[in-house]
């Protein structure tokens, strides 16, 4: 029967916490690992995508206010 320290150490990480010199295991496991880098790669793009959003939406919305400017100005003038 395997005792608490073992069951939890072959979690995430397997028996590389139960090895002499783990750490360096551990790094070169990290390095193979590529299952978060999609998600890291999805994050990456969303906030290219908002940063975009963002600039374009601050330019409309400036481009907005001037033309309802424009609009109030040409009103309070009166016509001859």
């Amino acid at each position: 029967m395997a005792s608490a320290a073992t069951a939890d150490a072959k979690g995430f990480f397997g028996p590389l916490m139960l090895v002499e010199g783990y750490s360096m295991r551990l790094f070169r496991f990290l390095l193979k690992d590529n299952s978060g880098a999609t998600a890291v790669e999805y994050g990456l793009i969303i906030a290219i995508i908002s940063l975009s959003m963002i600039a374009g939406f601050t330019t409309f919305a400036d481009a907005l206010t001037n033309t309802f400017e424009t609009i109030s100005k040409s009103m309070d003038e009166p016509v001859p």
